[in-house]
């Protein structure tokens, strides 16, 4: 799991998009229309790629949710050379473990981190800290397209479990008890280019770094095999924003 963490760290970036696909994703929940310091919850917020983007953009304050201390660090970080510290506030917590009032965000956003724990209970559970109104955005990896082969099926199988289709995820926001506003699928640029591409120029370097490390050989090597996977299966699938509304 270090190498892992260590790469990302570099990587400067822990899943698929772009500033362009953040801002498609803010433009359609309406985040131009939200008055000054509308609080928005970054949940899985990592290092802060969407977290700043929106920052950028819009005059909001955002609540930043992570697990990992050492993101959250690179997070705080970051919005101090930035001058935005009075805007971001940071927790180091699970985004299903969290204290916050009933009703307390505009907006509840979530990058490509809802898997870590379901589609489906993670918005159930975020949603209870929106305002009624209040729009849920969140990137997700699922299938674009109909029978995959068995290849990419079983991988992602083991891997992601609960990965589905874009209407099963509209129906489970639905189920949720929000209205479904709109969805998009992330082109290969924000996948390849934006991801895949400079995780495969980290992992040569940690190869390299850690030659004589068979775990940590073992880690790259899986990565390698993801990698792997899009290239040859990627029309499959990709990360799809979904929109909801309370």
């Amino acid at each position: 799991m270090k190498v892992f963490k260590e790469l990302f760290y570099k990587m400067g970036r822990q899943v698929p998009g772009s500033k362009e696909y953040t801002l498609k994703a803010a433009e359609m929940a309406g985040l131009n229309n939200l008055p000054a310091n509308s609080k928005v919850l970054d949940a899985g917020c990592a290092s802060g790629n969407a977290a700043f983007v929106l920052l950028e953009k819009y005059p909001i304050v955002v609540a930043a949710v992570d697990v990992d201390a050492n993101s959250l660090k690179s997070l705080e970080e970051k919005a101090a050379a930035l001058n935005v510290s009075d805007r971001v506030s940071v927790y180091n917590k699970s985004m299903i473990d969290l204290d916050f009032e009933s009703g307390s965000f505009d907006v509840i956003w979530s990058e490509g981190a809802i898997h870590n724990v379901g589609f489906y209970k993670g918005i159930s559970y975020l949603k209870k800290f929106l305002k009624p109104g209040g729009k849920v955005v969140v990137s997700d990896l699922t299938w674009i397209k109909d029978n995959p082969p068995d290849e990419v099926f079983w991988y992602w199988k083991e891997n992601y479990p609960d990965m589905t289709g874009i209407q099963e995820n509209i129906k489970a926001m639905e189920k949720a008890g929000l209205k479904s506003v709109g969805h998009f699928v992330i082109g290969k640029d924000g996948f390849w280019d934006n991801y895949y591409k400079l995780m495969y120029t980290h992992i040569n370097y940690f190869q390299q770094k850690f030659v004589k490390n068979s775990k940590a050989q073992e880690q790259l090597e899986e990565l390698q095999t993801e990698i792997n996977h899009f290239v040859k299966f990627g029309d499959y699938y990709s990360y799809v924003f979904f929109i909801g509304e309370k």
